[in-house]
C-alpha cells in the first residue's frame, strides 16, 4: 500500500489508493484503505491550482 501511495506522488486518497492496490492484485475496500492510511500516518497532498 505504501509503495502504491508513493508511486502516485503521494496524491491518492483512500478511494483512489484502494483502486490502485486492487489493480495490483490485492482486494481492499476504501474504508480499510482509509484506516491503513491513518495507521501509517500518511495523508494525500492536494494538488495546487494551475493558474
Amino acid at each position: 500500500m505504501l509503495s502504491a501511495f508513493e508511486a502516485s506522488g503521494e496524491t491518492y486518497g483512500s478511494r483512489r489508493l484502494s483502486q490502485a492496490v486492487t489493480d495490483l492484485g490485492v482486494k481492499i475496500g476504501w474504508f480499510k484503505a482509509r484506516r491503513l492510511m491513518q495507521e501509517l500516518e500518511i495523508k494525500a497532498k492536494c494538488p495546487k491550482a494551475k493558474v
